[in-house]
């Protein structure tokens, strides 16, 4: 294994240059436009299914089929930049023309034979593109101190929790277009409301693509140890074996296994809030749309909060613990509150401290999984394939949480009213929420006791960090320092 880079953020009190600041504030504008994106194309995705001719289940797949390749090409991308000295600007390149390319096939699939087929090639295509999503948290790993990294992730996740609340808008505005463009004589492409938004998507790509070429500015390159041309291949080995040890290790499997856990608990509620809320008083999407876009303000205002925490020096751990504590008592109520004809208040505080916890994990959940990695020599020159593998893991939940409900969270109407004693809307799976929030809350506990066991015993870790990674609640006074 090659020496580890020395990272510019060994002095937590440097001064960022312009350039990196720039670069920072084009990775804002990435996120913004990426949810935008995401959240223009999703409400008219079924209504362009069924133009053409699709049914239920093909929309469930082109869904999956974005999230699939999404979730498959984020490592690709991160080992890109490693293997390449820390360079960006290719792979952003390749990203947002796979983009462009995707939307612009969604755009025509109106005129191919079997236009749903084309839907979800040009979704799949569009997923590969998206996949760069895992690029900008490597870059932050790269360019800023650590106690820095937090208050820029929550930056981040504002910017997606604004894309969010601006995405149906872009259908506002696309709602009332019907045109048509002559290609050649014999052809012309129809333009409505549904097949537009591939159009507008592909544009916006287009101009992030320049804005990236322009403003963005590659990191410093990493600086690779010299390699012993005699080392022997028990040496590789060797390496080898230190590489995956540290993979294996709690540090970076419980963040790992904290960020798929919240993401599934997220899309579980999001995914049963409507239906339930369907059955259970009558709603229907204007009123289920006006809670979960009141939250969404709820959420920007806490990643607020949490920013501030963060500045204060507040435990990034102390944060994620906080955050477990709202997914269990939020999916508690979740599951006895949410009977049918119960007062509206039984719905909706549940779904508010049930999402709750987000803010106060993903930021800092990724701040210690980030921090684990730096303090782990053999970890220090695939910053960004770890990144990428953390964004994957994360985007796993896209699959399982859906399926999950289907199959073994919802209820359908009869079984409520009539086999039911208490008409809750879930069935007892829905106890996943809190079982694992609270199996979060013990790997961070467990991984506590096995800190405190190695001092004890005067064993020292690769790279020691008495931070609080070994200390659960106190804040952190002191930075990692890297080998060369």
């Amino acid at each position: 294994m090659t020496a580890p880079a020395t990272n510019i953020d060994s002095d937590s009190n440097k001064t960022l240059d312009r350039s990196i600041i720039s670069s920072l504030a084009v990775l804002i504008v990435i996120v913004l436009i990426d949810t935008i994106s995401d959240m223009a194309v999703a409400p008219s995705l079924i209504f362009y299914v069924n133009d053409l001719g699709g049914t239920k289940e093909q929309y469930g797949i082109i869904m999956s089929a974005f999230s699939f390749a999404c979730c498959c090409f984020k490592p690709t991308y991160g080992r890109w930049v490693d293997v390449s000295g820390n360079k960006y600007h290719i792979p952003y390149a390749v990203s947002f023309t796979a983009a462009m390319v995707g939307n612009l096939i969604y755009f025509i699939a109106i005129l191919m034979p079997r236009g749903i087929y084309g839907l979800m090639i040009g979704r799949f295509v569009a997923g590969m593109g998206a996949a760069n999503n895992a690029l900008a948290y490597s870059y932050i790993a790269t360019v800023l101190p650590l106690d820095q990294q937090t208050s820029f992730n929550v930056l981040l996740s504002m910017a997606r929790i604004v894309g969010m609340i601006l995405g149906p808008f872009v259908n506002l505005f696309l709602g009332k277009i019907d045109a048509s463009i002559g290609i050649g004589h014999s052809i012309s492409l129809p333009m409505n409301p549904h097949n537009s938004v591939g159009l507008f998507v592909a544009c916006v790509q287009l101009l992030v693509l320049i804005i990236v070429l322009l403003f963005f500015k590659e990191p410093p390159g990493k600086k690779e140890g010299k390699i012993n041309s005699n080392s022997s291949n028990q040496d590789v080995r060797s390496g080898e074996h230190e590489f995956w040890g540290s993979m294996s290790s709690l540090e970076i499997v419980v963040p790992l296994f904290i960020i798929f856990v919240v993401n599934c608990n997220f899309l579980l509620i999001e995914t049963v809030f409507p239906p339930a809320c369907a059955h259970g008083l009558g709603w229907g999407p204007v009123q289920t749309s006006s809670v979960m876009g009141s939250n969404a303000l709820i959420m920007f205002v806490l990643m607020m909060f949490v920013m501030f925490l963060s500045v204060k020096k507040v435990s990034d751990t102390l944060l994620v613990m906080f955050g477990n504590v709202f997914g269990i008592v939020g999916g508690l109520l979740v599951y006895y509150l949410w009977t049918y004809q119960a007062p509206v208040w039984h719905f909706v505080l549940p779904y508010i401290l049930s999402i709750t916890g987000f803010p106060f994990i993903v930021s800092s959940n990724r701040s210690n999984f980030t921090e684990a990695i730096k303090s782990k020599p053999e970890l220090a020159n695939v910053q960004s394939t770890m990144q990428a593998i953390m964004s994957m893991t994360a985007s796993m939940g896209g699959f399982v949480a859906p399926s999950f409900v289907a199959m073994f969270v919802m209820r359908s109407p009869e079984d409520v009213e009539t086999r039911s004693r208490n008409h809750r809307e879930l069935s007892p799976a829905a106890w996943s929420i809190p079982l694992s929030s609270a199996a979060c809350l013990f790997g961070l506990w467990f991984e506590y006791l096995v800190a405190k066991s190695r001092e004890k015993d005067g064993q020292e870790t690769v790279c020691a960090r008495p931070s609080e990674r070994t200390s659960l609640l106190t804040k952190r006074k002191t930075k990692v320092e890297e080998s060369v």
